[in-house]
């Protein structure tokens, strides 16, 4: 009798475990995307190949997501796995961390230009893409860059997108919206 009840509570509690479980695994609220959107070689001589990248993400939360960056080099914050592709920083005049806000549906973009050597580009292998989400209250560590560094080393608050593909003669060359 003692087998009847303990089987019966076993078959009545199980199921509900099981839809708990299935209950809890939920969308990401932030995703991060990146597209290929062109590759260019400035020149004949060139020994690199160059790749323009739209990076974004998208919060599908119901709350406004902050983090720090750069002003202008809002790249730094990316990190891009991959030994034989580098990013190619932006020019500025002036550059200085700031709060980065995204509201709820919004989607908050970064232009970014990647370089490749021409002997490389046989590597298929796709690139993985993060971007480190600087926690504003962080900040008051020390300096900007030194902790964004060890947040890249720590590999903390990244947030990571799908692998990436480069392809020479590849890209969606234009949008419509």
């Amino acid at each position: 009798m003692k087998l009847i009840k303990i089987f019966s509570l076993f078959t009545i509690i199980f199921p509900s475990c099981l839809s708990n479980l299935t209950c809890q695994v939920k969308e990401p609220k932030l995703v991060l995307n990146s597209e290929l959107r062109g590759s260019y070689s400035f020149n004949d001589n060139d020994s690199s190949f160059y790749f323009l990248v739209d990076v974004n993400i998208l919060n599908h939360s119901d709350s406004i997501c902050k983090f720090m960056a750069f002003n202008c080099l809002t790249g730094a914050n990316l990190i891009i796995v991959s030994k034989k592709v580098k990013s190619v920083p932006n020019i500025c005049a002036s550059n200085y961390p700031v709060i980065i806000e995204i509201k709820p549906n919004q989607v908050f973009f970064i232009p970014v230009i990647l370089k490749m050597g021409i002997k490389d580009i046989s590597v298929t292998n796709p690139i993985k893409i993060g971007f480190v989400l600087f926690p504003p209250e962080e900040f008051k560590e020390g300096p900007f860059t030194e902790v964004l560094r060890k947040m890249k080393t720590d590999k903390r608050n990244i947030i990571w997108g799908e692998p990436l593909n480069l392809y020479v003669a590849g890209g969606k060359h234009y949008d419509i919206k």
